[in-house]
C-alpha cells in the first residue's frame, strides 16, 4: 500500500501521505494561506472533503505542518448504464514557500498509484487552471474540448442603461451570494433526468436523492429553485463590480425533456431572478445543449474549459477521449 513516503530536496524533508480527519484544522490553514484572495468559507470546504466525501486524498507534510494537498471525491459516474469507478480531483494546492520542489508531482503520483492499483479506478476528471495543465499532462492527463461556456444577455438595453453604456463594466468576476438555499428535489424529477441521459451512451453523473443531497453539501452558495410540474434549476447568483446581476446555471432538471417545456422553465427563471447576464457551462454531449443554443445562449469566443481526463485502459481512452461522449453540466464540477 502506497501510504507514506519521504521526499528529500535541498536538505528539506517532506512526507507524502494520505489525508486523515485529524488534518482538518491544518487543511483549513493551508487553504487560507494559498487562496487568501478567495472569498470562501474554507472550513466548509475542508469539511466537504474530509467528512462528506469518501475520496482518496493525499497531502505533503513538513515538520508537522501541512504544506500541500491533493484531494478528490468519488462521483456516481456512468457510461450509459455502466457504473464507472470515478473520482473528480479537487483542491490541489502547495504552500507558497514550498513550491518548485516537486510536491505537486509527488502527491499526484502517490494518488495515481493508490487509485488505479488499489481501487482499481477507471476514470479521473477535473478542470485545470492554465498554470497546472502542463504538470498534469506530464502525469498522463489528456485534455479534451468538450466543456464550453454559453452566455446571453436577456435585456441588453436595460443592462446598458444600468452601466451608462460603458461596456467595460460588463467585465470583472462576479461576487456570488454566499448563502446556500437548497430544497429536496422529487425523486420523479431525478429519475426523468436519468432516463433522458440513458437515451444515449454518454458519461454522466447519476443523481438519485442521496447523491443530489450529498452534492449540495459543498455549501458554496448553491441555490435550487423548484418549479411545480415543470422542473428545477440549480444555480448561483451574484453581482459584477458594476452591479450587473450575474446568473450562473449549474443544471436544469425537467419532468419532460422537450424544448417547449425547457423554454417555459427558462422564461420563468429569467422573470423570477431578473439577471443581466446568464451563463451556463455544459459538455458537447449534454442533452440540453441544443436547447440552450436555441434559447439564445452562445459560445461567442469558441472557447473551452481545461477538461482533463486521466485513464489507464485502451477501452477507457476510446470512451473518455471523445468529446461528444461527455454529458456534464457545471453542477458536476468541483468549482461550481
Amino acid at each position: 500500500m502506497f501510504g507514506c513516503q519521504s521526499l528529500k530536496d535541498m536538505n528539506e524533508e517532506f512526507i507524502i501521505r494520505k489525508v486523515v480527519e485529524n488534518d482538518m484544522e491544518n487543511l483549513v490553514k493551508l487553504y487560507d494561506e494559498v487562496w487568501s484572495d478567495v472569498d470562501m468559507d474554507f472550513k466548509d470546504k475542508a469539511n466537504f472533503v474530509l467528512r462528506e466525501s469518501t475520496g482518496v486524498s493525499y497531502c505533503a507534510e513538513k515538520e508537522g505542518r501541512l504544506v500541500g494537498s491533493r484531494t478528490s471525491f468519488f462521483m456516481p459516474a456512468y457510461y450509459g448504464s455502466r457504473r464507472l469507478n470515478c473520482v473528480q480531483f479537487s483542491d490541489s494546492c502547495i504552500s507558497k514557500d514550498c513550491r518548485r520542489k516537486g510536491l505537486f508531482l509527488k502527491m499526484n503520483q502517490a494518488f495515481l498509484n493508490a487509485f488505479f492499483k488499489e481501487q482499481p479506478g477507471e476514470l479521473i476528471y477535473n478542470i485545470s487552471v492554465d498554470a497546472s495543465r502542463a504538470a498534469y499532462e506530464k502525469l498522463g492527463w489528456n485534455y479534451i474540448k468538450s466543456l464550453q461556456e454559453l452566455r446571453c444577455y436577456p435585456n441588453i438595453f436595460k443592462s446598458l442603461l444600468k452601466v451608462k453604456f460603458d461596456i467595460r463594466k460588463f467585465r470583472g468576476a462576479p461576487i456570488y451570494e454566499k448563502k446556500t438555499e437548497v430544497c429536496k428535489l422529487p425523486k420523479e424529477l431525478l429519475e426523468a433526468r436519468e432516463q433522458r441521459m440513458l437515451k444515449s451512451d454518454k458519461i454522466h453523473i447519476r443523481y438519485n436523492p442521496d447523491a443530489f443531497n450529498w452534492r449540495m453539501k459543498s455549501a458554496n452558495g448553491i441555490k435550487v429553485l423548484n418549479i411545480a410540474n415543470m422542473g428545477a434549476v440549480v444555480y448561483k447568483i451574484g453581482k459584477k463590480p458594476s452591479g450587473l446581476v450575474f446568473l450562473f446555471v449549474g443544471e436544469i432538471f425537467l419532468y419532460d425533456y422537450t424544448y417547449e417545456n425547457f423554454n417555459k422553465l427558462f422564461k420563468r427563471i429569467k422573470n423570477l431572478l431578473n439577471p443581466d447576464i446568464i451563463t451556463v457551462a455544459v459538455t458537447l454531449g449534454h442533452p440540453l445543449l441544443s436547447y440552450y443554443k436555441k434559447w439564445g445562449l452562445k459560445n461567442s469566443s469558441n472557447s473551452f474549459h481545461n477538461q482533463g481526463v486521466r485513464v489507464e485502459t485502451e477501452e477507457m481512452k476510446r470512451i473518455a477521449y471523445e468529446p461528444e461522449n461527455w454529458a456534464l453540466s457545471f453542477l458536476d464540477i468541483d468549482t461550481f
